[in-house]
């Protein structure tokens, strides 16, 4: 019986396969050191979530939540346009009754600071600042 050889075009795409792969680990594990440094913990459903982090204007997470009957933790892209669309509701909610907290990854916290006021943002948020910051805020939040 004769082996079928494949053209070269499959060898090439199996290769290319291979390397996106090895990036994708690559990228994982980059990604899992940055959590670490990050010490977020994953909130899990009815406790209080056990965040030990402040605000860019210097809150304390867990006293933003005692501080309000309800907090709504809104994680945030500053590319994502339903997030943009969101800030005008979540300024008009964040009273004391009901806190909304942003949760955001970001390169620069500089130019995210600038967005927050470009776009009249008037909730506090939480600003994790790395290259993969975003990718390791969703991993933990799951």
């Amino acid at each position: 019986m004769q082996r079928a050889v494949l053209p070269n075009k499959y060898s090439s795409n199996r290769q290319e396969l291979r390397e996106r792969e090895n990036k994708n680990v690559k990228k994982q594990q980059v990604v899992e050191n940055v959590l670490s440094q990050f010490n977020i913990p994953k909130p899990v459903i009815n406790k209080v979530w056990d965040l030990k982090s402040s605000t860019l204007d210097g809150q304390l997470f867990d006293k933003i939540v005692a501080s309000s009957t309800y907090t709504i933790s809104q994680v945030y892209s500053q590319y994502c346009g339903f997030c943009k669309k969101s800030i005008p509701l979540n300024n008009s909610l964040n009273n004391k009754d009901i806190s909304i907290l942003g949760l955001v990854g970001t390169e620069q916290i500089e130019d995210f600071k600038e967005h927050l006021n470009t776009n009249n943002v008037q909730y506090p948020f939480i600003a994790y600042e790395d290259k993969y910051a975003e990718s390791a805020l969703l991993k933990a939040l799951d």
